[in-house]
């Protein structure tokens, strides 16, 4: 029987320590420093099911998080998940948060 659920789109930084010194030669391993202020930062997109996690978006850039979510859902289809629909709700604030129902079976 056919049954979906309801996720919402996160934009979350991903801030990496920059290497750590505890004593003379001491070091955070698998951490690497590239930024001038000690640390990378990049942004990763998740899916959460609970909407009070939902990134907002403006007018201007909810398209490109839109596409940028349409593009790396088609490689994760298959097996018990059949498609995925990808809508928009307007904030009370007049942004948005992507909406996505994945179906499953």
């Amino acid at each position: 029987m056919p049954t979906s659920n309801v996720l919402y789109v996160a934009v979350l930084p991903l801030m990496r320590l920059p290497p750590l010194t505890y004593g003379p030669r001491t070091r955070l391993p698998g951490v690497n420093v590239v930024s001038s202020y000690g640390a990378t930062v990049e942004q990763f997109m998740t899916l959460f099911p609970d909407k009070e996690f939902a990134s907002e978006f403006f007018a201007d850039e909810i398209d490109f998080y839109v596409d940028a979510v349409r593009w790396y859902l088609k490689p994760i289809t298959g097996g018990h998940v059949i498609r995925y629909e990808v809508s928009t709700e307007e904030t009370p604030d007049g942004r948005f948060i992507v909406k996505v129902v994945q179906h499953v079976a």
